[in-house]
């Protein structure tokens, strides 16, 4: 991954749902100071294709993904790649049911439920998560 052109943070969210990104979209075109450019992979062959060009800062990834894979599976492909780009995990289920050993060992940055319908929040989640990212890569600590 390299560093954004501009500052725009780039997006690639995983999800066979079009309703899910579309309503994800919406909730982070609420941010006004919020610049980025989001992209869709709606199914689990085109988010690995995607992921593996790494042209993205951050990936939102559903947990319940088409072809009875999950989210954990596409992650573990990228990770087993060397992508090391950051992941926030989407899921509709009870987030119990999500082991947090296997996050951890795939180095998702975060789990959160599609319920929790707060774009300030996930907009704060993805700026921090990138700023975080870059600052470790050494590509500037600004968005």
């Amino acid at each position: 991954m390299q560093a954004s052109e501009g500052d725009i943070i780039k997006i690639l969210m995983v999800d066979d749902s079009e309703t899910d990104y579309v309503l994800t979209r919406m909730n982070l075109e609420t941010g006004r100071d919020f610049r980025h450019k989001m992209d869709w992979a709606g199914s689990f062959a085109d988010g690995l294709a995607a992921m593996k060009k790494n042209e993205h800062d951050i990936y939102i990834v559903d947990y319940k993904l088409d072809q009875g894979k999950s989210g954990l599976d596409v992650v573990r492909e990228i990770r087993l790649l060397g992508i090391a780009t950051p992941v926030i995990l989407l899921t509709g289920l009870d987030m119990r049911k999500i082991s947090k050993e296997e996050c951890d060992k795939l180095n998702i940055s975060r789990c959160l439920s599609k319920h929790d319908n707060d774009p300030t929040l996930l907009i704060s989640i993805i700026a921090d998560t990138v700023l975080h990212y870059r600052a470790e890569r050494g590509y500037g600590d600004h968005l």
